[in-house]
Order: structure tokens, then sequence, then C-alpha cells
């Protein structure tokens, strides 16, 4: 297959709704990781003609199932036509507490170190 398009190699990706580290394991078996950034944006604009947005949920702790629930559904009420989600999570103790979600270059990071941050922001310097 080192010979498909990257048309076909999105459409293969698309159809078994595989998740962006199978993707990734499918370029390098398949010798295609110079062409991941093309490939990537077919399945993006497969995927969003077909309603499916992806994220990534990225928090200290593992997040229960009402948690990927709540955002699964905050995700469908953001993207405007979206019908399925598909939500990576990633454990990461520098997040300290709360969650950073990362959808479609959208971030919402409501995390304890993003709320500091955006808290310094707002707080003018002292001389």
């Amino acid at each position: 297959m080192s010979s498909s398009s990257i048309k076909e190699i999105a459409g293969v990706i698309t159809k078994k709704s595989l998740s962006a580290h199978q993707i990734a394991s499918y370029l390098v078996q398949q010798r295609r990781t110079r062409d991941l950034a093309a490939i990537m944006r077919e399945v993006a604009r497969i995927r969003s003609e077909q309603g499916v947005v992806e994220a990534e949920a990225i928090s200290a702790q593992p997040l229960s199932s009402g948690a990927e629930q709540a955002i699964t559904k905050l995700l469908l009420n953001m993207h405007k036509g979206a019908k399925k989600v598909i939500l990576n999570t990633t454990e990461n103790p520098e997040v300290t507490g709360g969650i950073k979600i990362i959808s479609d270059g959208l971030e919402l990071d409501n995390s304890v170190h993003g709320r500091l941050n955006r808290l310094r922001q707002l707080t003018p310097e002292r001389k």
C-alpha cells in the first residue's frame, strides 16, 4: 500500500475509525510518516464532513466515565453538526488538577496551572 495516495490512506483511516495513536502506528508500518501532516489534514476534512470530532483530554488522574460523558456532550455542543466524538485521554501529573481539552485547534485549559496563568495575566505587575 506504499504507493497509495494520501486520499486513499485517509479513507482507510477514516473507515476504520482509528484513533490518533492508531493512525501514527499505521503510518509507521506503511512507511508514510513523511506524509503525516497531509494525511491528517485529509482525515480531519473527511471526519468533519461526517460529523466526527476528535479531542484529547489531559488530566492528572484517570477520568471517570461521567467526566468523559460530560466532555463528549460539551464537545458535541461546541461543534455544530457534530454527531460523534472520539475522545483520547492522557494522564499527565504536571496538570496538577483539573483538565485540559484540545480539539481542532481549540484548547480549553481548566487545569490549576492554566487558571493561575490566566490570573497572572489579569493582575497588574508591581514595581
